[in-house]
């Protein structure tokens, strides 16, 4: 990771930490989702994110199956601009 981007994730580390207060989502609360949801994962992205996407595909079985980004890891917007950008711009086109 180039320097700029290691400072900027560690002055934001207290965000993004394990004990950051984040929003609860129960399966019923998905289950009152009426709106389009895009899931993106990378290809390289930790595992974990894979096993959140499929919880919560098991919640809500319409959501549809995430998109890959090639080459992508958690920064996949940074990883592969071009693909990610284009999943995003033709998501919101078709709504």
């Amino acid at each position: 990771m180039p320097a700029q981007g290691k400072q900027l994730a560690l002055d934001n580390i207290g965000t993004a930490a394990e004990t950051a207060e984040r929003p609860k989502v129960s399966c019923a609360d998905m289950q009152n989702f009426n709106f389009p949801i895009l899931l993106l994962t990378g290809e390289r992205s930790q595992k974990g994110y894979g096993m959140m996407i499929a919880a919560m595909r098991r919640c809500k079985p319409d959501i549809p199956a995430p998109l890959i980004v090639p080459n992508g890891t958690h920064l996949m917007h940074r990883d592969n601009p071009e693909f990610f950008n284009k999943s995003v711009l033709d998501f919101l086109n078709q709504q």
